[in-house]
């Protein structure tokens, strides 16, 4: 996908403050090297919808804290993003810039340059609309999980009971095998609550649910809900 068309009015309005913004690879903007914006989209039904990011003034220690993944808790089958060097904006910017200026600056530049375009105020059918997809569709476990890439789980905990690691493989946000392994004692098969987590919702809070209702003692020792529950988090 050309991602040029879209991201050109953040590059022009940028340009214009002497900001040296380029599109790089397929769908990134950067300013010396280092990655300001991402962008994606997504082409159905002869529509299009793109959305991307802009670094104004973010807090980077927090940023790069967000998106450091422990190689050994997740092993995502989803396409990889391309982590380059990250900026903030406002380091080529007047300091005093917000970003309800920016968006002031961004919507001008986009009115400008395209013939006919205008800008839309939703109506009150339209905001009550909206509110019920939220209700009925993106706010539900199948919409935000669901529909997400498979993946491998993978964490381990040392609690008092002894060191316990656990191996997960979910598809659509569902548990489809389980393996439990560690120096705990158990006096129940270990499959068994295998067994039982197969074929769970990767949620915690369905998962608290079930250990709740399980004698986890049978197959750890003595432990409590909460320190099994870490394992899923």
């Amino acid at each position: 996908m050309d991602f040029s068309q879209f991201t050109q009015p953040v590059i022009a309005m940028l340009n214009k403050m002497n900001v040296p913004a380029r599109l790089e690879g397929r769908n990134d903007l950067l300013v010396d090297g280092k990655k300001f914006s991402g962008n994606a989209k997504l082409a159905k039904n002869g529509k299009m919808i793109q959305h991307g990011t802009i670094l104004l003034n973010s807090q980077m220690n927090v940023l790069v804290e967000a998106i450091k993944v422990n190689p050994l808790k997740f092993v995502d089958k989803a396409v990889k993003s391309n982590r380059a060097r990250v900026t903030n904006l406002i380091d080529y910017l007047p300091e005093n810039t917000t970003t309800e200026i920016l968006k002031h600056l961004l919507i001008g530049e986009m009115l400008q340059n395209n013939t006919g375009a205008s800008i839309y105020q939703f109506t009150q059918e339209d905001i009550e609309g909206i509110e019920k997809l939220v209700a009925e569709k993106y706010s539900t476990w199948d919409w935000n999980y669901g529909s997400s890439p498979n993946y491998n789980f993978k964490k381990a905990v040392k609690i008092p009971a002894g060191f316990i690691e656990l191996h997960l493989d979910v598809d659509k946000g569902v548990i489809e095998k389980v393996k439990i392994f560690g120096d705990f004692f158990a006096s129940r098969p270990i499959e068994e609550l295998e067994k039982a987590l197969t074929g769970q919702r990767h949620d915690v809070d369905q998962i608290e649910q079930l250990l709740s209702s399980t004698d986890l003692t049978a197959y750890f020792g003595k432990v409590s809900v909460a320190e099994i529950l870490e394992l899923f988090k």
